[in-house]
């Protein structure tokens, strides 16, 4: 598993980061997979697992890919993107679902 050039995402590994909006609960597991979870009961909807880095052309390493997630029922499979920003804390800033 490619963890950055100098191993520098390995304490990533295994974790989880949940972000609570009013409905939904979204709950990242780094290197793994992405849900989205109903704050009312429900079954849990995968978004995503984890792909491939595709950052910038200068910096591979600034965004994650989450591909292959439930189908839509009109549409494709559902997807995620994690951009990352330095920062004192490991958390999700925030979600956009269009």
């Amino acid at each position: 598993m490619d963890i950055g050039p100098n191993g520098e995402f390995g304490a990533f590994i295994d974790q989880c980061y949940d972000f609570e909006e009013r409905e939904y609960t979204y709950r990242l597991c780094m290197f793994k997979e992405a849900k989205q979870i109903p704050k009312g009961g429900g079954s849990e909807v995968t978004i995503g697992t984890w792909d491939a880095w595709f950052g910038s052309s200068t910096n591979k390493y600034e965004r994650m890919k989450y591909s292959r997630g439930a189908t839509c029922w009109n549409g494709p499979p559902r997807s995620l993107t994690v951009t990352f920003q330095c920062g004192l804390e490991h958390k999700v800033l925030d979600v956009r679902e269009p």
